[in-house]
């Protein structure tokens, strides 16, 4: 027997989806009709899923005809369960005039009336459609804790249950998830695995160790723009090595079909220093190199703005490069200054940047087709160092999301130090020294650094106190990792590239398409994972090594929607029974939280002896029943 988990997180016995049932025209029209009291003054609609568009766009058609009026029609769907802020935004794009009673949030199924009152109806109200109703086709039992109409009321068989105080799940029936996406089934016809080797490995790995230990890489960290990155590369510590020196040369050398007499780039300390570099190796005066953002070019110094109307070639020059979007921007501001001045749109635009961290080849062309206008040169973008890695912001980032669950937390909870403690790291904007959620132990902290290098660890190694010395060691990786001799923010770096590598849809040109070995979301019928067996108990069983290909994980990457009993055997080993369990217990029950593991496996948690710390596993293994037992 089965019951479903709803894209809210609720379970329940049947699953509707009235966006899927109303297939025909009569169909339409009899929900139309019943509608018609609510829809008579209203014409901006809001439903809850794209799958109930042609219901909303129907019933509206049949009020204009029914009422015979000409009214415009607007009708925009939500996008899974949003902030408020978010969709506030998107609001006054779709409604672009202000209203008084002529907005409705349509929603299909009502559970709990927290998303059209805590959600939808104040966002219309902030996009200036004040008096907005809400009803919907159906509601669940028990009913609504805010009331909504509704045209029908479901049976017991609907009935919405908490995932921690499930009746389905205390008679051990399955559960299957509801994509929130989708609002299918998430179901996988076959489990595909796969496993991270030393070939997967080899690029980030000599990236990052080349610049180990100097800060270049950290984590969970704001950009002087304001935008967050849950990895983060920071181009100032790269400058001074030996290794960047060599390879900028060579990527100047590399442009060969633009000769700039103009370099533009923005205005920060890092994209200061390297476009200073990059002048002096073409001989180019100090004079022509231009500081501004993308939008601030008619603001610049008239002399400026003469350089850039004047110059048939000019180069951008940037520390980091993502999506691109920076290098656009300065192309089109660039195009409309020469243009307003009465010049020639047309420029040999280049880029050179110091590292290129797109999320992988195909997104890398598309920026360098940015400064490709001319098929026949092509050389005219250079990257010194290529790094793909995720691009995730805070609704992505593990640490953001960690932040989010304790915030959940109850007060008395986040009272605990452990937790208050982990909560003030977290919110740093600064980037993250303690990578890994802290656990209590016996023991002091480790003595002095960590050694950096194999034979350092020789070293350390040979001493009579070696054990005592490195017991507590425990987040730190021996040598000889394929991941290479690092540490830290550098290690977690070099995982989350070499994971992130796995997801790769091209061959490194960005030009022949390849099957990826895990999927940037989840595609059924195939759920491809990780091997569970290689990374928790197998090849990469060091905790710090663990704990970073679960931080650089999405959950679909290590569970399978039909379960998998060797993750949660091999979680409740290292939580009963290994070493580790001391040291490791933390983390399991963040990554569980997080969904990525399943919630029975870290439910018995040692708390040593203590009742605070108790509540606090509880709730985190709560909150891990409401993440799903399935990703």
């Amino acid at each position: 027997m089965l019951h479903y988990e709803g894209p809210n997180g609720h379970h329940y016995g049947a699953f509707l989806r009235p966006g899927f049932a109303l297939t025909t025209t009569s169909a339409l029209d009899r929900i139309a009709f019943w509608l018609l009291a609510d829809l008579r003054d209203r014409s901006n609609i809001v439903v809850d899923h794209w799958s109930m568009l042609a219901t909303g766009h129907h019933a509206i058609a049949y009020a204009n005809r029914f009422f015979d009026r000409d009214k415009q029609i607007f009708v925009e769907p939500l996008h899974g369960y949003e902030d408020p802020n978010t969709l506030t935004a998107r609001l006054r794009r779709a409604f672009p005039e202000p209203t008084v009673k002529q907005a409705l949030f349509l929603l299909s199924v009502n559970s709990s009336g927290r998303m059209a009152h805590q959600v939808v109806l104040p966002a219309l109200e902030q996009a200036d459609q004040v008096g907005a109703i809400v009803v919907a086709l159906a509601t669940a039992p028990p009913g609504s804790t805010a009331p909504v109409r509704s045209l029908s009321q479901l049976d017991n068989t609907y009935r919405r249950y908490n995932a921690d105080s499930c009746a389905y799940c205390e008679v051990k029936r399955t559960v299957i998830p509801i994509d929130r996406d989708t609002y299918l089934m998430r179901l996988a016809a076959y489990t595909q695995q796969t496993a991270i080797t030393r070939a997967d490995t080899a690029r980030s790995t000599k990236i990052v160790e080349a610049y180990k230990g100097l800060g270049a890489f950290s984590l969970h960290r704001d950009h002087v723009d304001g935008r967050h990155h849950a990895f983060y590369v920071d181009l100032l510590p790269m400058l001074d090595t030996e290794r960047f020196a060599r390879g900028l040369s060579e990527a100047v050398s590399s442009l060969r079909d633009i000769r700039p007499q103009v370099i533009l780039h923005p205005p920060t300390e890092a994209a200061a220093r390297l476009a200073g570099s990059v002048a002096d190796l073409l001989n180019l005066d100090q004079v022509c190199v231009v500081s501004t953002i993308e939008r601030g070019l008619p603001q610049l110094q008239q002399r400026q703005r003469q350089l850039l109307r004047e110059a048939s070639d000019v180069l951008v020059v940037d520390d980091v490069v993502i999506t691109g979007r920076r290098l656009e921007g300065y192309r089109q501001q660039l195009i409309t200054l020469r243009r307003n001045g009465g010049d020639s749109g047309e420029v040999n635009l280049g880029c050179l940047v110091g590292v290129a961290r797109a999320r992988d080849a195909r997104a890398l062309k598309g920026s360098a087709d940015f400064v490709h206008h001319d098929p026949k040169r092509w050389h005219t973008f250079a990257a010194v160092e290529t790094l793909y890695l995720p691009n995730w912001d805070k609704r992505q980032c593990p640490w953001c999301r960690e932040q989010a669950v304790l915030e959940r937390l109850r007060s008395d909870v986040r009272q605990h130090p452990l937790i208050a403690a982990r909560l003030d790291a977290l919110r740093s904007s600064g980037g993250l020294e303690d990578i890994f959620f802290p656990w209590p132990h016996a023991g002091g902290g480790p003595d002095g650094p960590a050694p950096i290098t194999e034979e350092a660890w020789k070293v350390a190694g040979s001493s009579d106190d070696a054990s005592a010395k490195f017991a507590d060691r425990f987040w730190e990786l021996n040598p000889g990792s394929v991941f290479g001799e690092v540490q830290g923010a550098d290690l977690m770096t070099s995982v989350a590239a070499a994971i992130h590598g796995l997801r790769a849809k091209t061959t490194d040109d960005g030009r022949t398409p390849v099957e990826p070995r895990l999927d940037t979301r989840f595609r059924s019928p195939v759920s491809k994972v990780l091997d569970p067996d290689l990374y928790l108990l197998g090849r990469f069983y060091e905790p710090v090594l663990i704990a970073s290909i679960l931080r650089a994980s999405h959950e679909w990457d290590v569970r399978s929607p039909d379960g998998d009993d060797h993750l949660a055997d091999a979680v409740r080993q290292h939580l009963t029974y290994l070493a580790s369990g001391d040291r490791f217990a933390g983390e399991l029950l963040v990554m569980a939280a997080l969904g990525h593991l399943p919630a029975e496996s870290v439910q018995d948690t040692p708390s040593n002896g203590d009742p605070d710390l108790q509540r606090a596993i509880d709730a985190l293994v709560a909150i891990a029943r409401k993440a799903g037992g399935t990703p």
